[in-house]
């Protein structure tokens, strides 16, 4: 506090603001990414990785082309700590190719039909005031394709390490919105 030998007023030397501070990065990331299915749409799998809920209202998903962002909800959904939650553009055509699967789903209507490259690009996941939280690049080298999807080792480890993710070595080539097989 600086003091000012001729300060009239002192009762009004008082400056506050308010200092927001978003969430850490890989508060949550993209945990598994379907980007060349046979059938099917193609998905992401995000994981809430920390000890407290995250609402992703206004979030937005990018390809490398972090230019063009689509939000992924306009409604509160709220992750629970350690939640898995599927985002796909049509989730009527992710049950008929995942049957079995009980995922908790969003369906970003806005997402392209075909988002990602199959030659290799990145998922960018930004928050509600536009902060990249997580960025997966990956190339189809890290794994499989034909409907294999790709899968993160490490939830916490580093997103653009290939040795970081593998294919899904479940038997349905996937395991969207439960842990990971690898």
């Amino acid at each position: 506090r600086t003091q000012l030998s001729n300060d009239q007023n002192s009762s009004n030397d008082l400056h506050r603001a308010v200092l927001s501070v978003g969430l850490a990065k890989q508060s949550i990331v993209v945990n598994e990414i379907m980007y060349a299915p046979q059938s099917g749409p193609e998905w992401i799998e995000l994981y809430n990785t920390t000890s407290g809920t995250i609402d992703i209202k206004g979030w937005k998903l990018s390809n490398r082309n972090s230019t063009t962002r689509y939000t992924l909800t306009s409604t509160s959904i709220v992750l629970s700590p350690q939640q898995y939650i599927v985002v796909t553009k049509d989730t009527t055509q992710f049950h008929s190719a995942y049957p079995s699967a009980e995922a908790n789903l969003i369906q970003a209507s806005s997402l392209p039909t075909f988002l990602f490259n199959n030659n290799g690009d990145a998922v960018v996941l930004f928050d509600a005031q536009n902060a990249i939280i997580d960025t997966a690049r990956y190339l189809p080298t890290w794994g499989e394709t034909d409907s294999v999807s790709l899968e993160r080792i490490e939830p916490l480890g580093p997103s653009t390490d290939s040795t970081n993710w593998g294919s899904s070595g479940d038997t349905s080539g996937s395991t969207p919105g439960k842990q990971n097989y690898l």
